[in-house]
């Protein structure tokens, strides 16, 4: 490219410009050449597998809404897909059929979706022929598109009529049809963090009508709102801009849960204990988020209805050590691994969870201040290793440091 001059810029540095030349070349490169196949009639295929993939051979009324999509019949599509694995840009596994590699596919649905800048209509045209057929799969994927076109700054939004349609369904169900939608929710809080948090305020204040499942059994809000948790969590953790909101909706579900956090790994307390969880990456601004939101809590007065203070969730923040898992090859095995935390890395956090917790100690709320005391106390434990790992006194003496240690 640089030799021909097709390249349109003066330094190879990886900017947007840059990459999405790159991303066009390489996309009509794998498209052409095709025996039998003209490079806008591989892109069209690209593109729908793009969105729909993994497609299943063995669902026969997808194939043929997918020849139909495409206006041909049901064998001219399946031999253009055979051409497309024979050239290697389609892959073919246990009957399951998807483009290779993904940033193909990526490439080709933005040519589809976007033309000169612009919503090509190519998004809804998919959502009214699939949405029936493919939802859950079709809606991560353009979920995604939609997270990379607008990535960029100046892409257009090509989700709003896919999610005007999810908002109003999820609204409008009943206890146990809002409970079925959170896997759904769960996906798109990671590529669409904004509206999904919107949408979780909404089912937060509108509680949703109980059902009876079966006999005897009842889905009601509580379960809803059970789940909701994980979902704020990886809004949270992906949207900088709704990080304070979802937060403080991740509180109020907090503050009404009563049951044991031992037993409930989506208890609110537990995500937003994973939330600020050390030797993960960006754990140091996701603790500052959790701190400044702490500290947002504490300055309105509790009620008698909480079950917890805001002190509790600083808890995570005053560890000196911690656990990590690794998932073995093949995923039958998990390995628990030990880890230290750095002194000099929290010593910013710290000294505000110290302030926090000695202007509460002294709390006339006396919850606030058995709290604020109980976690001064976490914060002054040693490190004592976990699985019987020593720790070294250098270690030890590191957190004896004044700037570290609360005094």
């Amino acid at each position: 490219m640089v030799a021909s001059g097709s390249l349109k810029t003066t330094a190879l540095s990886l900017n947007a410009d840059f990459r999405q030349q790159i991303l066009d070349r390489f996309g009509d490169v794998m498209r052409t050449g095709i025996p039998g196949l003209a490079s806008e009639q591989a892109g069209e295929i690209l593109a729908l597998f793009g969105a729909l993939a993994p497609v299943s051979l063995e669902d026969g009324a997808l194939l043929d809404a997918m020849s139909d999509f495409l206006g041909v019949p049901r064998a001219v599509f399946l031999g253009r897909v055979q051409a497309l694995i024979d050239h290697g840009v389609l892959i073919e596994h246990l009957s399951i059929i998807r483009v290779a590699p993904d940033i193909l596919a990526d490439e080709s649905l933005i040519r589809a979706a976007v033309r000169l800048g612009r919503d090509s209509g190519y998004v809804d045209q998919l959502w009214a022929a699939f949405a029936n057929q493919a939802t859950g799969v079709l809606v991560r994927n353009l979920a995604e598109l939609d997270w990379r076109v607008r990535g960029t700054g100046v892409g257009p939004d090509l989700f709003t009529r896919i999610w005007a349609d999810i908002e109003r369904e999820v609204i409008a169900a009943d206890a146990a049809g809002r409970h079925g939608s959170l896997w759904l929710l769960r996906d798109l809080a990671g590529p669409q963090p904004a509206r999904v948090v919107e949408l979780v305020e909404v089912l937060i204040s509108e509680p949703a009508v109980a059902v009876e499942r079966s006999p005897g059994y009842h889905v009601t809000d509580d379960n809803v709102r059970a789940g909701l948790a994980p979902i704020l969590s990886i809004c949270a953790t992906t949207g900088a801009a709704v990080r304070g909101k979802a937060l403080n909706l991740l509180w109020a579900l907090a503050c009404n849960d009563h049951r044991p956090t031992n037993r409930y790994p989506d208890h609110p307390l537990r995500v937003l204990a994973d939330f600020a969880e050390f030797d993960r990456p960006g754990y140091s601004e996701r603790q500052q988020a959790l701190l400044e939101a702490a500290t947002r809590w504490l300055k309105r007065p509790g009620a008698d209805g909480d079950s917890v203070t805001p002190l509790a969730v600083l808890e995570p923040l005053v560890a000196k050590e911690g656990m990590r898992t690794r998932q073995h090859p093949g995923g039958d095995a998990l390995s628990l691994i030990p880890y230290m935390v750095s002194p000099a890395a929290v010593s910013h956090v710290r000294a505000g969870v110290r302030a926090l917790a000695t202007e509460h100690g002294k709390d006339t709320d006396i919850r606030r201040a058995v709290a604020g005391v109980r976690l001064l106390e976490s914060a002054l434990a040693e490190p004592h290793g976990y699985l019987d790992n020593k720790v070294a006194q250098e270690h030890v003496r590191q957190w004896h440091d004044g700037r570290c240690q609360v005094n």
